[in-house]
């Protein structure tokens, strides 16, 4: 299987797919709902990180982002 994949729709909307998320694939805890305001918490990081790289770039984005564990989506719409 193919751990990474983007895809685009050609308009400014890029969809990061990353099969085994490292960060989420470690995360571990008994309460469901504990661990996933923690996997929260990491996606919206890792949203940042993303948003602040583009920014660098000179590019301005959103940034959201999808879990299920420990496979991850991250939908990047570039701000015209």
């Amino acid at each position: 299987m193919i751990p990474h994949r983007l895809q685009t729709n050609h308009r400014g909307v890029f969809v990061l797919k990353d099969f085994q998320f490292r960060w989420l694939s470690r995360v571990s805890c008994a309460d469901l709902e504990a661990k996933s305001a923690y996997e929260e918490k990491l996606l919206r990081y890792a949203c940042g990180v993303l948003r602040g790289a583009l920014a660098n770039l000179g590019l301005e984005a959103a940034v959201t982002a999808n879990a299920q564990a420990p496979a991850c989506s991250f939908s990047v719409q570039l701000k015209s």
